[in-house]
């Protein structure tokens, strides 16, 4: 059992309480310790309890690859998701199997954070609303709708629609014939064991005693998937919407009325290589009608009347209840790219289709008749891969219930092994030739396949897939500063893997994406600058490496050989205003980032007296300005010996909130894990470098999230909420609360 102690100054008393909370478990899933730290007292341990029907857990045996691999030290890399009320995460979903068994169970579930009406109360007890691996395990499997696009359509992924040269059943990794796929065991591969796989997508089997056996748990892990949500469009405060040009904010405008009643949708990848939408509930922009007295800041879930088997908290409600949604899968896609891997699920080698990639949602204006002038606006779902994956694709999911494929398309350049996948960015670039805006897709190219590769940046036009530029991050390190380029400097970069999401800067406000910042794990972070004028169009893009200065404005200066160690995170990116107004006000980019060991090499162990340190630069550069001078260390903050930072920050009004980790791996329990000795941290950094909190705990590895001034953080086991215990806060003009938090330490 553990216990917190947390102490709080309470009316000017100060108090020091102490609350147990115990770890449950879903037999083999380990599952949160959810709780809220309530101002500065902790006045309630939440522990997220399975359900009586999920009591059971999968059925499948799993055992161990590693023996330090045990459940308790397994972190699922994705952080949650909060819309309104209702915060969404993934849970870790058990131990990995050996080769030649299924991709551990994902468990992706919608808690329940605070009651709507008493938004200044923490809920105590079990607040799972759903959990999509339930509810898909206990569905019907031949009612799946599982589709995979053929000849540009989306197809239902059945017998009928599906041959066996697309699953590749007939050859072996190496492209060779092979009989390792008659599933059937009759002697030929054919239709029959094209139907058998099939079949085995929609509910696993598994090898036990000699023969195929029900696994009934059809949903992949989701470790290091984001979920990303589809719900009604919103028009901006200003009106404006995504845009500020006149025609499309009146498209938009027309766009938001069509579809206001458009039902959420929430999207995660597994590790099964499917891409999964789940029902989200009816959620609304604006203040919710049936709350009296209480002003939603964020939205709210619709209230419909209550059935006679509706939760107990809906009867508290007059006989209506929040439509929170049912967790149930409507679809699932499946890329083209990955038929061919789905058998190596059950072959035991190759490279397992896999979609733990983190998709990305937006509202974009597009050309939808090719003739160079945007006029339509839709809802896009934009994704790459998993481990191995080389595709990069785009839905319509203007209509969540009934997709569209817009394209897809491969490129070797984005396959990442034992690297993040790649996250993609949405936004608008200046189209030179045209001198119009395109909505785009940035994408960061894959592990690199040699020595002399360089990292890159990709842009695919979101309209047609075409890759319209790829910017390769070659610029040359002066690394002593003494204006004279060595050999090793001009190729410092190369050989290096670029961090998994790049950060994408409109710098003034314009609508339009101006600047790129993209870290390596050669310790470069790169500033690449995007026209995006008409008039600046034949400056063309351009790319140095931000991170030279190493003597921070408070005078201190980093150690020579604290300089340019692996940076695994991306950076993290504030666009502030810097004064007040009129000439005393001057608009600069902070960028954040933190060091650590290299994952992608096999050796693991770090010298103790060789700590990690994290950064904060600024970047005071106007628009294609990569002069470095201005470019300045703020300041940093050594870290504890042993201590890495293997995710991003997050940076929210004049606070930084870095987590870090003590054990250095690419994926949790994968190949090579080192057991932590030590937890990691949680650090809060002010804006002028000074540590305003800090406290040991379990390893971070997703980047921390603020939320309704509450910071929620993924650990062994589950979410994290710390914050004052109070929601439905009002929203600022600018930026993003603070999280108050006064101590926070196990006690002995």
């Amino acid at each position: 059992m553990q216990q917190l102690s947390v102490s709080s100054q309470e009316k000017g008393v100060d108090t020091l309480k102490r609350h147990s909370i115990t770890a449950a478990q879903w037999t083999w899933l380990p599952v949160a310790a959810f709780v809220a730290i309530v101002g500065c007292l902790l006045t309630t341990g939440q522990v997220l309890q399975a359900p009586a029907a999920m009591a059971a857990g999968p059925s499948a045996p799993v055992e161990r690859t590693v023996a330090d691999c045990t459940p308790e030290k397994i972190t699922a890399r994705a952080s949650p998701v909060v819309l309104a009320n209702v915060l969404y995460t993934a849970f870790p979903a058990g131990l990995r199997p050996r080769n030649g068994g299924r991709p551990p169970g994902g468990r992706m579930a919608a808690v329940r954070i605070y009651d709507p009406e008493i938004p200044d109360q923490t809920l105590t007890g079990d607040q799972i609303l759903w959990e999509a691996g339930q509810v898909l395990a206990t569905g019907n499997p031949d009612q799946r709708r599982i589709l995979f696009a053929r000849e540009g359509v989306l197809t239902p992924f059945t017998p009928r629609t599906v041959t066996s040269d697309m699953l590749a059943l007939g050859k072996d990794t190496s492209g060779s014939a092979s009989m390792r796929c008659d599933f059937t065991g009759d002697g030929s591969i054919d239709g029959d064991d094209v139907a058998w796989l099939i079949q085995w997508v929609r509910r696993p089997l598994r090898k036990g005693s000699g023969r195929w056996e029900n696994w009934h748990w059809p949903l992949g892990a989701v470790d290091q998937s984001v979920p990303a949500l589809v719900v009604p469009p919103r028009m901006s405060v200003d009106g404006s919407g995504p845009t500020k040009e006149r025609t499309s904010r009146q498209r938009y405008r027309r766009f938001s009325d069509v579809h206001r009643n458009r039902r959420s949708v929430l999207f995660v990848g597994s590790a099964d290589g499917l891409l999964h939408a789940f029902d989200a509930g009816s959620f609304r922009w604006g203040d919710n009608p049936a709350t009296a007295g209480i002003r939603e800041q964020r939205g709210y879930f619709r209230w419909e009347p209550a059935a006679s088997d509706a939760p107990d908290y809906c009867f508290d409600y007059d006989g209506r209840c929040p439509d929170y949604g049912t967790g149930k899968e409507l679809w699932a896609f499946i890329p083209s790219n990955l038929l061919p891997r789905l058998k190596f699920h059950l072959l035991g080698d190759g490279e397992p289709a896999s979609m733990n990639a983190s998709p990305a949602v937006a509202d974009v204006y597009l050309d939808t008749d090719q003739d160079g002038i945007v006029d339509t606006w839709r809802t896009v779902l934009v994704s790459s891969q998993g481990t191995g994956g080389s595709g990069l694709f785009c839905l319509d999911v203007t209509d969540p219930h009934q997709p569209a494929l817009m394209w897809e398309t491969t490129d070797e350049a984005l396959v990442r092994r034992q690297a993040a996948p790649a996250t993609v960015r949405i936004g608008r670039h200046l189209d030179p030739a045209t001198g119009r805006p395109r909505w785009v897709v940035f994408v960061v190219s894959g592990t690199s396949g040699a020595a002399q590769d360089f990292p890159a940046v990709m842009i695919f036009d979101i309209s047609t897939g075409r890759l319209w530029k790829r910017i390769v991050l070659d610029a040359a390190v002066d690394r002593n500063r003494d204006g004279q380029l060595q050999r090793d400097e001009r190729n410092f970069g190369s050989g290096g893997v670029a961090g998994s999401r790049p950060a994408i800067v409109d710098s003034d406000g314009n609508g339009m994406i101006d600047r790129i910042y993209v870290s390596s794990n050669k310790g470069l972070v790169y500033k690449i600058l995007l026209p995006d004028e008409p008039e600046h169009a034949a400056a063309g893009i351009q790319h140095c490496v931000l991170n030279t200065d190493f003597s921070a404005a408070d005078g201190r200066t980093v150690p020579v050989d604290r300089r340019y160690q692996p940076i695994q995170a991306s950076p993290t990116v504030w666009n502030h205003i810097d004064g007040t107004t009129g000439e005393d006000s001057r608009r600069r980019v902070w960028v954040f980032f933190g060091t650590g060991g290299d994952t992608l090499r096999e050796e693991r162990t770090v010298a103790a007296d060789h700590p990690h340190v994290f950064f904060a630069y600024t970047d005071d550069a106007g628009k294609l300005d990569c002069r470095p001078d201005r470019h300045a260390l703020q300041w940093f903050v050594e870290l504890a010996p042993g201590e890495h930072v293997l995710a991003s920050a997050f940076a929210a009004a004049g606070q930084v909130y870095v987590g870090t980790t003590a054990t250095i791996r690419s994926d949790p329990c994968g190949r090579f894990p080192v057991p932590s000795v030590e937890p990691g941290s949680l650090i809060t950094v002010d804006i002028q470098g000074t540590v305003i909190f800090e406290r040991s705990i379990p390893d971070i590895l997703s980047p921390p999230l603020v939320e309704d001034m509450h910071l929620y953080i993924t650990l062994p086991g589950g979410p994290l909420s710390l914050g004052d215990g109070v929601y439905n806060h009002s929203l600022p003009a600018t930026g993003k609360p603070k999280v108050r938090i006064k101590a926070w330490q196990p006690v002995e």
